[in-house]
């Protein structure tokens, strides 16, 4: 049933999905009371390792398996519900994955207009030959899909799951095949390709340097379940907890004393200055925060004042890294 609310929106509520081991084993929840939304237009990156339940989550979303609790509604239709689970032909998503998928035996403007048989001929032709120009195929057009490179193959693929004008794209780790220049490029593409498009889009990946680069949304899943969602920069900068701090890049947890007054990094580190907005978050050996590396500054050696922030550290090893140095220093004994 579509209702007429006006809210293009994806919204998923409490969601679950379980499965057996075996037969007569408890079920083991693959995905675990998800919440999730995701405004028309934008892009949500679904962050974790493997196991997470990423695809999981993508799989039902795509209507591929039904859900045990909670629902799942698009563009004011009902997807999934507990015995309801509409057929993904039918609800309005296109898909691109890994691999490209792509019907070897037909051109690149074949494969794009694949989907479009049930449109006039000259509407489906002018919406192929839109794509097409939409993502730097016109040239290549005539071409099978083993004759263009694996960059151009992905955008075919991309071009492909648009025809239809799809309300929402699910894709799975889409440029995980792709060598690491390749990939910024077809991201920063992909980006401006969904967004001339009007689509939304839920984008899994296991790299969080992918899920920057696309994200209005960062999704970080963990044991099945939301550790944490919200814009990229607040989920980096201010984690919710110990997990979501490591997972999103390198970082320095550091140990935090809570009083009547309020919380401050332990001596010797409370030289570093104020929490400065970030999270305490728990952990086994008490509450900490994390402070990101680019947060920090190394300076010659000087004699540091009583009011002077900052900490006497001895340089461990300093490794290049290309855009920048990975320098670890010895503070205390840690």
């Amino acid at each position: 049933m579509r209702q007429v609310d006006g809210d293009r929106s994806l919204q998923i509520a409490g969601v679950a999905r379980r499965y057996r081991a075996r037969r007569g084993a408890s079920p083991v929840a693959a995905i675990d009371g998800v919440d999730l939304s995701v405004p028309h237009g934008s892009i949500a990156a679904i962050l974790g390792a493997s196991g997470s339940g990423k695809t999981t989550l993508l799989r039902l979303v795509a209507g591929f398996e039904p859900i045990d609790a909670g629902f799942i509604r698009l563009d004011g239709q009902m997807l999934s519900q507990p015995g309801h689970t509409l057929a993904p032909e039918q609800r309005g998503i296109g898909m691109v994955f890994q691999q490209t998928a792509l019907l070897p035996h037909l051109t690149l403007e074949a494969n794009v207009a694949f989907g479009l048989h049930a449109i006039e001929p000259n509407a489906r032709q002018q919406r192929v030959m839109e794509l097409l120009a939409m993502t730097g195929l016109e040239a290549e057009a005539k071409r099978f899909p083993h004759q263009v490179s694996g960059g151009q193959a992905q955008r075919a693929s991309l071009a492909r799951a648009l025809a239809p004008r799809p309300v929402l794209m699910l894709l799975d780790e889409p440029v995980n095949n792709l060598d690491s220049a390749l990939k910024l490029t077809l991201l920063a593409e992909l980006r401006e390709l969904l967004r001339q498009t009007d689509t939304s889009a839920l984008f899994v990946t296991h790299d969080h340097d992918e899920a920057f680069a696309v994200a209005d949304q960062l999704v970080v899943l963990h044991a099945g379940k939301v550790a944490q969602a919200g814009p990229p920069a607040e989920v980096y900068h201010r984690p919710d907890d110990e997990h979501v701090a490591r997972y999103l890049g390198a970082t320095n947890i550091l140990p935090i004393q809570t009083t009547a007054t309020g919380s401050r990094f332990e001596p010797p580190f409370d030289r570093l200055g104020s929490l400065d907005g970030r999270r305490v978050i728990g952990s086994v050996a008490g509450p900490v925060a994390s402070v990101r590396p680019e947060q920090l500054r190394i300076e010659p050696h000087r004699t540091i004042g009583a009011e002077s922030h900052g900490l006497e550290a001895k340089v461990v090893e300093a490794r290049f890294m290309g855009e920048r140095w990975a320098v670890t220093v010895a503070v205390a004994g840690r």
